[in-house]
């Protein structure tokens, strides 16, 4: 058995979007699900709890859509957003995915929001250490062409999956973030 294994990038998205907003007094952290699952609440709790005297967090975890979007429209001066994961149910039981989600609540959001989805570059978020599916097949396929090329499976160690510094070329000019402010190796898209 090999393989690579998703990494948590909390850390390394909230250090980077600390550099590129120094006065960051307070950071709000969204997770949910329709099921009220609090594990992406959790996580984030563990990865952020020593910024915890540094910024005040605030964690929005399955806040109903309307009143996310009416906190996030009308948060204090020198704050950020975490996008963590959130999805919702519909009334009409149509699960609203989330990239969907987050585009709804970017529309209005007061402060920069950053996360951790490839698939949400492109939707609203400014940028940060994103795990990147694309990517992800690389190095998978990596693993199987070592395999069919004789490499017994349990000679590759398990590996974390690769995270990609990427950002959104129209949410960097929304901000106010110059590119020349951003670290050297990464990807800007739109």
């Amino acid at each position: 058995l090999t393989g690579i294994i998703r990494a948590n990038t909390h850390r390394k998205t909230v250090d980077l979007a600390l550099t590129l907003h120094p006065d960051t007094e307070q950071i709000f952290v969204i997770s949910g699900t329709p099921e009220l699952d609090k594990r992406f609440e959790t996580v984030a709790r563990q990865e952020l709890s020593h910024y915890e005297n540094q910024v005040r967090i605030t964690y929005l975890t399955d806040v109903p859509l309307n009143e996310l979007i009416a906190k996030t429209s009308s948060l204090p001066k020198r704050s950020i957003i975490l996008y963590v994961w959130q999805r919702f149910s519909t009334e009409n039981h149509k699960h609203l995915q989330t990239h969907e989600v987050l585009a709804l609540i970017a529309k209005s959001a007061s402060a920069p929001i950053y996360g951790m989805g490839s698939r949400n570059v492109g939707y609203g978020i400014v940028g940060g250490y994103v795990q990147d599916s694309e990517q992800n097949g690389i190095e998978v396929a990596g693993l199987v062409r070592r395999i069919l090329n004789g490499t017994r499976a349990q000679d590759i160690p398990v590996d974390s999956a690769p995270s990609v510094l990427m950002f959104d070329w129209r949410q960097l000019q929304r901000w106010g973030i110059s590119e020349t402010s951003l670290p050297n190796s990464r990807i800007v898209k739109f």
